[in-house]
């Protein structure tokens, strides 16, 4: 009796340090106490979780093994084994290994929905996506499955199925990023920018600081025509990552076509100063100078993106428009 609460002890801090994300500690505990876990299945399964997430692939196979041989019939064992390996990129033997585990309990929506991750991994979209229809029907409310299904629903430009799908899996967790964030994904690719921008909205609320999303809401209300609202997004990203080349040119055509000028040649030149070489920024800068009716310096930037990129086509035809402008009309024509 004494050694089976001994043991529970420590399967409870190993499962615990799991939990908690803390797969070194855990597993300098199973180390210092191999003894004690070695015949321990649910001790050898965290074990092989923990050594799985932090890439030790073959501590993990030797656990899991381990705990497999103990108890052959326990089918989560053979999920946990198959995640493992399908992260680490052995996607074949996890595919065999969630087979089995749904061989040993076919009603377990974990495994079917884990095969169907292993065969949309080999571009078998129609065999994984019957995979997670079969988890739904036996979990209608298995989030995991419902997300998949609609990712993959998605893949196939089904976005109606993809859409309520997801919207399923938002109604059963609501305050889940994951679940908002692919929704907001497949209502963009469908140019439903109001709704989406709801979802990643309702994301940015419980992760304020995700500059992906933040980025996301940026561009949905740039292509909406609410450019000082996106600005202020692309503002927040740079406010903690300076150097993001797309988002200060974005930030850059947002102040433009608010008809914020100086402040869009400020946010060109300083995406200049981060990637010389990038001709949009030198491109965009040069119709800023145009509309502020400085066209000697106009002129510098379009034949600069030029020298940086000799097959961007829409300087030549700036240029050329302005060459036209200013007089130069044998020059132009070589332009346009």
């Amino acid at each position: 009796m004494e050694n089976d609460v001994f043991f529970a002890s420590k399967v409870a801090n190993l499962r615990r340090l799991y939990q908690e994300g803390s797969y070194s500690d855990l597993l300098k505990m199973a180390v210092r106490d191999r003894e004690v876990i070695s015949n321990d299945v649910e001790a050898l399964n965290l074990t092989g979780l923990a050594y799985g997430a932090l890439g030790q692939l073959d501590n993990a196979i030797t656990a899991f093994q381990r705990a497999i041989e103990l108890e052959p019939n326990r089918y989560d064992l053979f999920n946990n084994f198959g995640t493992v390996l399908i992260d680490n990129g052995n996607v074949l033997h996890a595919e065999k290994l969630f087979k089995r585990a749904i061989s040993i309990r076919r009603d377990y929506p974990e495994g079917w929905t884990n095969l169907g991750n292993s065969l949309k991994k080999q571009s078998q979209l129609g065999n994984a996506t019957a995979a997670y229809k079969f988890a739904l029907s036996v979990d209608s409310k298995f989030v995991p499955a419902l997300i998949n299904i609609g990712l993959a629903f998605a893949e196939n430009q089904q976005f109606e199925f993809a859409e309520n799908a997801l919207a399923s899996a938002v109604e059963q967790k609501p305050n889940d990023p994951r679940c908002l964030n692919n929704l907001g994904m497949v209502l963009l690719r469908q140019d439903k920018l109001d709704e989406s921008a709801q979802a990643f909205e309702k994301a940015l609320e419980i992760n304020p600081n995700d500059t992906e999303i933040q980025l996301q809401l940026g561009n949905i209300y740039f292509r909406s025509g609410k450019r000082q609202v996106a600005a202020k997004f692309f503002e927040k990203i740079l406010s903690k990552e300076p150097d993001r080349l797309d988002v200060l040119i974005t930030l850059g055509m947002a102040h433009q076509l608010s008809g914020d000028l100086d402040m869009a040649a400020e946010t060109y030149q300083a995406a200049i100063a981060i990637n010389p070489s990038d001709p949009l920024a030198y491109n965009n800068l040069g119709t800023v100078f145009q509309k502020l009716g400085d066209f000697e310096s106009a002129r510098r930037a379009f034949e600069t993106a030029i020298e940086v990129d000799t097959e961007y086509l829409d300087t030549f035809f700036n240029l050329g428009l302005l060459l036209k402008k200013t007089g130069y009309f044998e020059a132009a024509i070589t332009c346009l």
